[in-house]
């Protein structure tokens, strides 16, 4: 008898934190098809739509992505879907993808390819609207390959309003020499503002690796990483340069005495001060088989080369990486991190283009650094282990935004049955063995806020019904979280009620 009311009581618990916990979930029609498969997503904003990219490797075209863009209004209503890139697209385009930016008013593709006859790779410009039609390409310019090996690369990139865009060309490889680029910084209007050919200090290499950035004012920053050669080791070193693109200054990137980044995200501050933050490790503990990052890190640049860096000693794991570096709305940063691992397996009496794709993804974590790049908190979110099969692991990722209420709200899924009541989660079967949704909210000061499940018929489960994608999420005005939710290749725009 005893047994029997203590079932009854421990049922009506459920039930009440059941109640507590309710979440509204509303499904805004009408609803998109994924056409981009095991895509890697991004999103943003422009002209007052938001925007979902897609982009998943061609099978059938190697050196061609499968473009998916799809848009949306600031209520979530669903717009336009688009293959920018993909399946019908005419073979003679121009087939490396460099990048979809809001130019001035205009999304803008970029894309380069390479004449084999000529042996010259070109970037173009294409206008592009919502749906995904693009208008007449434009010539930005070109590098005089070697051959299709050594062809040269380009990596644009657009200043936070739109108004510049900085293109560098890192041309081919040469066996005795250094190490050359020609940068370029255009209007909105993609007119040459300044064009400058640069030779590094620095040995000419195959694996030559140099980031470059535009703020608003115009000023140019390239992070260059200068690989180790025999009795050295791996450095950084971060060129500023004035609207015009001559030097100001070349600055080294220390961190302590011999670390090195392992991975970083950048953003500008309102000053046009270049910020990045992540990850770094000492020299010798990179390679197979090492302990993981040394710590994490924040530095900021001035656009006169002045530098202030800050590290903070933790305990990694070997595969965390930084996904997000969010500003945060009292002048400080956010990182968000996440260990995630990937395994392919090749299918059983397959090819070896027929394989299938492991993706693991673990505990997460959350680092608070202040507007003068010191570590203020960090957060771990701990998590069970969860693995996915062909899909980048898009459901199970572990994703951040900013509210205008200044708070942290981290999204990401889990196993219901590793949070305890206290974190209102239900733990009587059948449920238990499910994998959800949680939502916890932090203050600025990493002061938990809220912990709660999204607990919706339609999401989650056993049976396969809708999975969020947290990468798509962003916060709403009125406190509402609004993203994309997917069941097979549906996709549907989600607004998620927090009480």
């Amino acid at each position: 008898m005893k047994l029997k009311k203590l079932l009854l009581l421990t049922i009506i618990f459920c039930s009440s934190a059941l109640a507590v916990i309710a979440q509204k979930v509303i499904f805004v029609e009408p609803r998109f098809i994924l056409k981009s498969l095991e895509p890697e997503v991004t999103t943003f904003t422009h002209n007052n739509k938001n925007y979902v990219l897609y982009e998943s490797l061609n099978m059938k075209s190697h050196l061609r992505l499968d473009i998916q863009l799809d848009s949306y209004s600031p209520d979530g209503k669903s717009l336009k879907s688009a293959m920018v890139d993909g399946p019908g697209t005419d073979a003679a385009e121009p087939n490396y993808f460099s990048g979809i930016f809001p130019v001035g008013t205009q999304l803008t593709l970029f894309k380069n390819g390479y004449e084999n006859k000529t042996k010259i790779t070109t970037l173009y410009a294409y206008p592009l609207e919502d749906d995904g039609s693009k208008g007449d390409q434009k010539e930005i310019g070109t590098i005089q390959g070697v051959g299709m090996i050594n062809s040269g690369t380009f990596k644009v990139d657009v200043s936070p309003d739109g108004q510049k865009v900085v293109v560098l060309r890192q041309l081919p490889h040469a066996k005795e020499g250094n190490e050359k680029i020609i940068l370029n910084v255009y209007d909105k209007d993609l007119k040459t503002i300044a064009e400058k050919e640069i030779e590094f200090p620095y040995e000419s290499s195959k694996n030559a690796l140099n980031v470059a950035m535009v703020n608003n004012a115009g000023n140019v920053f390239i992070i260059k990483k200068i690989f180790a050669k025999k009795g050295t080791t791996d450095r950084e070193m971060i060129f500023t340069f004035a609207p015009d693109l001559t030097l100001i200054k070349e600055t080294p990137h220390e961190i302590g005495t011999i670390g090195i980044t392992t991975s970083y995200k950048t953003t500008f501050d309102a000053a046009g001060n270049l910020v990045f933050a992540g990850f770094y490790s000492d020299y010798k503990k990179v390679g197979i088989n090492v302990s993981g990052p040394e710590g994490a890190f924040c530095s900021k640049i001035t656009p006169a080369g002045e530098l202030t860096s800050t590290t903070s000693v933790l305990s990694l794991n070997t595969n965390i990486k930084i996904s997000q570096l969010l500003p945060a709305t009292d002048g400080g940063y956010f990182i968000v991190a996440e260990q995630q691992s990937k395994k392919d397996e090749q299918k059983p009496g397959g090819t070896p283009l027929e394989t299938n794709s492991f993706y693991t993804t673990q505990s997460g974590l959350l680092i608070k650094f202040g507007a003068d790049t010191k570590k203020q908190w960090d957060y771990i979110v701990r998590r069970g282990e969860l693995t996915s099969m062909n899909d980048n692991a898009k459901d199970a990722r572990l994703s951040a935004a900013v509210g205008p209420d200044g708070n942290l709200y981290v999204i990401y899924k889990d196993h219901w049955s590793s949070h305890d009541g206290v974190d209102r989660t239900v733990i009587l079967p059948p449920v238990s063995g499910w994998r959800g949704d949680i939502i916890e909210v932090f203050d600025p000061n990493g002061k938990p806020l809220k912990k709660s499940l999204i607990r919706d018929e339609r999401i989650g489960g056993p049976k396969g019904q809708y999975y969020l994608l947290p990468q798509t999420f962003r916060v709403l005005p009125s406190g509402e979280l609004l993203g994309v939710s997917f069941r097979t290749l549906e996709l549907v725009s989600t607004k998620i009620v927090l009480e």
